[in-house]
């Protein structure tokens, strides 16, 4: 039996199918493919550009009839070195270029044997605008939290009171990605004044690395969770080697910086520059 199938239901659960079928040429397939898809071609690259020159060059009647020929003797070859072992049950989906004749020719074949063929309908180019939609819908169905913020804006007291009300906190080992963290004194410093040991993945951008696999995630185009989260990998652990009284001592300037920063509305004009009320400045 032959079943047409959308690329949005096939993509949906790929895991369906006992094996996935590309049966474009060798270069179509190596330039990319539907994710754990395996290639028989139903014509190789040379056969491909030598049917395509007849077919717009000479005879289109003629370019079939020799392309029909390759074709059978392809699938033929196919069945004879993947499909002989397949029990009856065996379900694969199969696909070409545009969900026509390549991946027909075949099909047929494997129908008339007896086995339940999917086949998907616009090929390849119907599961490329697939994953695009999908990737356009894909941040909307997520409910984003983000705790992050620029320099003065309460991140050291954020993690002092975390780790004054939740026990576990006291251990926090902090991860890092970004531009930023390629440098080894900004890390060494982070470490330092926050009194917690810092990561470095091997990895600089894990975020953009991550909604990267929350889109090919659902596409079915990246592996299970489990699979994913091993591929962070940790580059260099920074831990702290500041004395905690001068730990102190420059997080109170630090403060007191930002104090005077935020108190500019009692600024006061005096000739020759600013004057801060209650001090000698």
């Amino acid at each position: 039996m032959i079943i047409p199938i959308d690329a949005q239901a096939a993509i949906s659960d790929l895991s369906r199918f006992d094996t996935i079928v590309d049966a474009r040429s060798p270069s179509e397939y190596a330039e990319d493919r539907l994710p754990g898809a395996v290639n028989w071609p139903s014509l190789d690259d040379e056969e491909r550009a030598n049917v395509g020159f007849e077919y717009t060059r000479v005879s289109p009647f003629r370019a079939k009839k020799h392309g029909a020929a390759i074709v059978a003797r392809n699938v033929a070859a196919h069945i004879d070195r993947h499909v002989v072992d397949k029990p009856p049950g065996w379900a694969p989906l199969v696909y070409c270029w545009r969900g026509g004749k390549r991946s027909g020719a075949l099909a047929t074949v494997l129908d008339q044997i007896g086995f339940r063929v999917h086949v998907l309908e616009g090929g390849y180019q119907a599961f490329r605008r697939a994953v695009v939609v999908e990737l356009e819908m894909l941040p909307a169905r997520f409910a984003w939290r983000v705790i992050s913020g620029p320099t003065g804006s309460g991140k050291s007291r954020l993690l002092a009171a975390m780790r004054k009300d939740w026990r576990g906190a006291r251990d926090t080992v902090l991860r890092v990605d970004g531009g930023m963290v390629a440098s080894d004194w900004t890390m060494q410093r982070l470490a330092d004044i926050l009194d917690a040991p810092v990561d470095r993945p091997t990895i600089l951008e894990t975020t953009a690395l991550g909604a990267a696999w929350l889109a090919g995630s659902k596409a079915g185009v990246w592996p299970k969770t489990k699979d994913f989260a091993r591929s962070w990998a940790l580059e260099r652990r920074f831990k702290p080697d500041m004395d905690a009284t001068v730990r102190s001592a420059k997080l109170a300037g630090w403060r007191d910086a930002v104090r005077r920063t935020l108190s500019t509305s009692a600024l006061s004009p005096k000739k020759g520059g600013w004057s801060i009320p209650g001090s000698s400045i």
